[in-house]
């Protein structure tokens, strides 16, 4: 129910929003958000490995993964970047970090989200402390957001240690 709840209110949020029509400034935030989720996504299935796992999927996995990044994300940074303002940006940033925290608390109390190996609710505080930005970032500095983007994935990487799962797994190691 969270899912499909979730899906319909993000949608409606943007029709009733009217800002649909910003689609085209928040297209690149997007393609950075979808890209990195479907980097998390591999990197999971290939290593067997997830630190958060989405749980009783809209009909299948797939289509629940799928929903989320071509429906739910765009949606989402549709929202936040046509109402990014000029002043109070660290007040707006809070406002959508700690929306975003406790609709993923209220996910995992219901049993939707799953957290496995070392990642817990300070984690994705610091995600979407991180995220945000780089979204706007993405949107006015795409070079810049790319770079940090790095930086934040090798951190993530080395914290939860996936270079000896990749190098194994990449055959560097034999």
């Amino acid at each position: 129910m969270f899912h499909y709840s979730l899906t319909f209110g993000m949608i409606l949020g943007l029709l009733l929003s009217r800002k649909w029509h910003k689609w085209r400034d928040s297209f690149v935030p997007f393609l950075f958000f979808a890209l990195f989720n479907l980097y998390y996504h591999f990197l999971g299935h290939s290593t067997g490995r997830w630190l958060w796992e989405l749980r009783k999927p809209i009909v299948n996995e797939f289509l629940t993964k799928s929903i989320y990044c071509f429906i739910i994300f765009p949606c989402w940074t549709i929202l936040f970047l046509s109402f990014y303002p000029t002043h109070r940006k660290s007040w707006y940033y809070g406002k959508w970090i700690i929306t975003s925290v406790l609709l993923e608390l209220i996910a995992k109390e219901m049993g939707y989200f799953h957290y496995t190996n070392g990642w817990h609710i300070g984690w994705t505080f610091f995600f979407y402390l991180t995220m945000y930005p780089i979204l706007r970032l993405a949107q006015v500095r795409q070079g810049q957001a790319i770079l940090a983007s790095f930086i934040i994935i090798i951190f993530y990487l080395w914290v939860f240690n996936y270079f000896p799962i990749i190098f194994e797994a990449s055959g560097v190691n034999k």
